[in-house]
């Protein structure tokens, strides 16, 4: 009995360290593909929100540059207004008032800077801060002299205000999300030196 007692122990000592074995193996082959998984998983998870927020900033750039391309229309109209009182005030015609002041005559032309204006505001749609009928009113009483050059001024400066109005938050929420961005550091830079 004693040598059927070591032969049974030691078998069930033999199928322990056997099945110790195997579940030994699959814990090491299974706790690194688990880990990975975990960092995987957490890796995904990152991406998807950083992707998110780049989404938005996709979103949001066109309409800063639309905002942008109204606001440079907007002071190109302003200017030709100016330049054509001063040449009226001289003598002169605005083309040659602009070509004393070193621009082009395109600068003053009164059908390319109004259609660069109303270009932008069409662009715009609904979301333009500047009425395209207001704007219509305000030249024509600019062609029938009936407001003054400082007037004049005085309106597209006010259209001027209400396009920052609406691009000055619209450029400081962009650059704080650029910012919380990875590597937005210089998007960041970039539109700060926009405003």
């Amino acid at each position: 009995m004693p040598g059927q007692v070591q032969r049974a122990t030691t078998r069930a000592a033999h199928r322990r360290t056997r099945t110790s074995v195997t579940t030994r193996l699959v814990a090491l082959g299974l706790l690194p593909v688990s880990a990975m998984g975990l960092v995987v998983g957490r890796l995904t998870i990152e991406y998807r929100a950083r992707a998110a927020e780049a989404a938005e900033v996709e979103r949001t750039v066109p309409r800063v540059d639309r905002l942008l391309a109204l606001r440079e229309a907007v002071h190109v109209e302003l200017t030709a207004v100016g330049i054509t009182a001063r040449a009226v005030q001289f003598g002169l015609q605005p083309g040659e008032m602009a070509t004393t002041l070193g621009l082009p005559q395109s600068r003053v032309s009164r059908g390319y800077t109004r259609a660069a204006t109303d270009n932008a505001i069409r662009v715009l749609g609904s979301a333009s801060p500047i009425d395209a009928r207001a704007l219509r009113a305000l030249r024509t009483r600019i062609d029938a002299g009936a407001l003054n050059p400082a007037d004049a001024t005085y309106a597209f400066v006010e259209f001027d205000r209400k396009v920052d109005g609406v691009g000055t938050p619209l450029f400081r929420t962009l650059q704080r999300k650029t910012q919380a961005m990875v590597d937005g550091t210089q998007l960041s830079d970039d539109l700060s030196t926009l405003q």
